[in-house]
């Protein structure tokens, strides 16, 4: 086995562990809507900002599942006005999507989460533009989402958003600077998103979504529960779930997190013969060194760093992801803190190093953290 593969640290583990919450409830509970019944038509505009969930499928299939979406996702996207151009390209407009669809092809709910390249002084005209033009198209329903307000220009479209708004009854604001409100769910951009931003988004169109529909998409009673996943520390093992990460001399390899947790969503490789890889289902990601730094499951790349978010993950002692500080506190006693990085357990077997630790960000546990390494 390979020696010295890196020192680990504070700084590392505050890196590697994402400091927002990833709600990523089982994709079985939401997709249990009646297979025999007809299925509400959705669509969804979006910018560049909604567009990753085309990248974050597990999201985006959180989003539709039951429902029949009329995905519309495009960068660079405005309303009415000319688009901006994108390698090349100006997308059409909402405006012009609502005028080339047929008559009740849009469904009878639309939400629009479109104005990041709008226009300040036109959007209430716009927006008026396209209210009346859904309305045209037999939309009963439309879903607003608000900006994240990291600029002056986003504030006030917001306001407009809101003003306008209290003019058509058949419009919901989903706020969607509230939702993002304290959460490390963007690139620095404060607009783009990452992977929890993803679901962040996906978690507040959907009961927006369901709310509009009403009866004929609610979902039948007693959902399956999501299966959830305990971090066992002792002296001689480190276990997350079925998955023994840690057992002097041995780590924990992609192959057998492979057998545990399935198939992973996505890896990436990393200098030094690394690799990163998500099950983002689960809010599950393990960064791997060695097996020449391939994404192919191997036997040979071993556990260096495994970081857990979302409401699956709890220690044995109790201590789920979500919970309030004060439960950490009150667990853990003993635990030291660097920052937002509290320690929960550290564990030595001669030249065999383990830290157990959770990352609080908002007053709760954003996320649970596992750094091994072997040498001195």
């Amino acid at each position: 086995m390979a020696r010295g593969v890196g020192r680990l640290s504070f700084g590392m583990l505050a890196r590697v562990l994402t400091a927002a919450v990833v709600v990523a409830t089982a994709l079985g509970a939401a997709s249990a809507l009646s297979a025999n019944r007809d299925t509400a038509r959705v669509t969804i505009f979006g910018d560049s900002a909604a567009e990753v969930l085309d990248y974050v499928s597990d999201a985006k299939q959180y989003v539709a599942a039951g429902l029949d979406v009329n995905w519309q996702l495009k960068v660079c996207r405005r309303l009415v006005q000319l688009s901006c151009p994108y390698q090349g390209v100006r997308p059409p407009t909402v405006l012009d999507a609502i005028q080339s669809s047929s008559n009740g092809g849009l469904g009878s709910i639309a939400v629009i989460d479109v104005g990041y390249n709008d226009y300040v002084d036109q959007y209430q005209d716009d927006m008026e533009t396209v209210l009346k033009a859904l309305a045209a198209k037999g939309v009963q329903h439309v879903i607003w989402v608000t900006m994240h307000e990291v600029r002056q220009d986003y504030r006030s479209i917001n306001a407009t958003i809101r003003a306008e708004a209290a003019k058509w009854p058949q419009v919901t604001i989903a706020d969607w600077n509230a939702a993002a409100e304290g959460q490390n769910w963007f690139n620095s951009d404060g607009i783009h998103l990452n992977d929890a931003g993803a679901w962040g988004l996906a978690r507040l169109l959907r009961p927006a979504i369901l709310a509009a529909c009403g009866d004929p998409c609610r979902p039948p009673a007693g959902p399956t529960t999501p299966r959830t996943y305990a971090i066992t520390a002792t002296v001689g093992a480190i276990r997350i779930g079925p998955f023994v990460a840690w057992k002097p001399p041995a780590r924990g390899t992609y192959a057998q997190a492979s057998e545990a947790f399935g198939k992973a969503t996505s890896c990436r490789v990393l200098p030094g013969k690394k690799s990163r890889v998500t099950w983002s289902s689960i809010g599950l990601t393990i960064q791997f060194i060695g097996g020449q730094g391939t994404c192919q499951s191997s036997s040979s790349a071993q556990l260096q760093v495994l970081t857990a978010i979302g409401p699956r993950w709890r220690t044995s002692k109790g201590l789920s992801v979500g919970a309030p500080l004060a439960k950490l506190e009150q667990l853990y006693p003993a635990a030291s803190v660097t920052g937002r990085t509290y320690v929960l357990a550290r564990l030595d077997r001669g030249t065999n190093h383990a830290v157990l630790s959770a990352t609080v960000h908002a007053g709760h546990v954003a996320g649970l953290a596992l750094a091994v390494r072997i040498g001195r």
